[in-house]
């Protein structure tokens, strides 16, 4: 026995790759930064215990169907390392890439001196037009590193140019002839894309410590802060399990995708609740897909139906208990959307810089309990969770129009 076989902690790579069937293992791995990673087997079993077994009467548990869950963690990343905002289209990066079995998505194209301003939740789009839901990301021309996500289309008129409203006030206002940098905005849907599944593969010092897990598709998705940075949780399940799937054949330990940084949240992020910039804190996004395993019958391994359901979607939030946020009674708005069913809008924009922005957005949402009141930090604020609820504020259906939840990268 050698000890150097070992696979010792935290000394291993993660890599992701995108399938295009169930079975088959992804072809492009891309190594991403991942702060945590487990794999948990469970199996379906038959088991007959009798009351004499302990006297020799006894059977072991009959093996059934057998699969993993696993939960990878790790920051939010912005766009490869390569990316060019005035050539290249966002799409979903690292964990992120988990984001595109949300439904289908719609994208923003770049545009040089695109945009002026107009009032404050209005923008005109200078010679081409936007589309509805859509985040609207502007920067000053040449310089890259003051990226304003300026917010969600809501209307759209006229043309050439185009009077764009934004779903609320603009946290800063562009500049004349600014550019319109290019972004990708998903949004529940029937789901239409290449990618059925994800490969995970972890790879140690030694080779024969590696594993591949095949068939990976999320259960849920988490965003959250933690240390000033934004972070994804993703649990997954492995639908088609095998010995042979988890044995690995080549590793050692691999050198990350080259991939850009998002800023700091205590920099580039901010959360307007009802379209106001209240201070929220504490705000825990969470994407959940359910178990999307059909096995109505004796199937060997391997899944005999993959269903992708429509996510449900939620946001924890905490708002300081003001009176910029209470109704003439002295009660809280989040209170009083509870016993009004009201519905409330909560939206998150985090990054400063193109290629690292991650924009979110509840529209129409409404509290799923009665809101508490709790002392945060030495603050008394007032904590609730929103759920996602049917949107039509927008002027069309189109793209990402009157969806109940969108989220964007750009």
């Amino acid at each position: 026995m050698s000890f150097r076989e070992v696979g010792q902690e935290g000394a291993y790579s993660i890599g992701i790759a995108p399938q295009t069937a169930l079975n088959e293992e992804g072809a492009s791995y891309e190594w991403i930064e991942c702060a945590l990673f487990e794999a948990d087997p469970e199996a379906t079993q038959v088991d007959t215990p009798r009351g004499h077994q302990q006297y020799g009467a006894d059977q072991a548990p009959l093996p059934g169907k057998e699969w993993n869950r696993l939960v990878l963690k790790g920051p939010v990343t912005g766009q490869l390392g390569a990316y060019n905002a005035t050539s290249d289209t966002p799409d979903v990066k690292g964990l992120s890439r988990f984001l595109a079995f949300i439904g289908a998505s719609s994208t923003i194209a770049y545009q040089l001196d695109g945009i002026n301003p107009n009032d404050a939740n209005e923008i005109s789009l200078v010679t081409s037009t936007g589309k509805y839901g859509c985040l609207i990301l502007g920067n000053v021309s040449g310089d890259s590193t003051l990226a304003r996500p300026l917010g969600f289309v809501k209307t759209l008129s006229g043309g050439g140019p185009y009077a764009c409203t934004l779903f609320e006030d603009m946290f800063t206002q562009p500049e004349n002839t600014d550019e319109r940098l290019p972004t990708r905005t998903f949004y529940p849907s029937a789901y239409t894309g290449s990618t059925v599944a994800f490969s995970v593969r972890v790879t140690h010092d030694d080779a024969g410590q590696n594993t591949r897990h095949i068939g990976c598709v999320p259960t849920s998705v988490v965003l959250r802060v933690e240390d000033d940075r934004l972070m994804w949780e993703v649990s997954v399940i492995q639908l088609s399990k095998t010995l042979e799937d988890e044995q690995g054949d080549s590793g050692g330990l691999q050198a990350m995708t080259s991939i850009l940084a998002m800023s700091p949240a205590t920099e580039g992020s901010y959360h307007p609740f009802n379209g106001v910039h209240c201070g929220a804190e504490d705000v825990v996004l969470r994407i959940d897909w359910g178990d999307p395993i059909i096995t109505p019958g004796p199937y060997s391994q391997g899944a005999y139906q993959v269903t992708m359901r429509r996510p449900t979607v939620t946001a924890e939030v905490t708002i300081p208990k003001v009176s910029d946020f209470s109704d003439a009674d002295g009660y809280h708005d989040l209170l009083t959307a509870w016993r009004t069913r009201t519905p409330v809008s909560l939206t998150g924009y985090h990054g400063i810089a193109a290629g690292r922005v991650l924009a979110w957005g509840l529209r129409s949402a409404h509290l799923s309990s009665i809101s508490r009141e709790r002392m945060v930090r030495g603050r008394k604020c007032v904590v609730a969770t929103l759920r996602a609820g049917a949107y039509t504020g927008d002027t069309a259906s189109t793209d990402a129009g009157n969806k109940p939840f969108v989220i964007a990268v750009g």
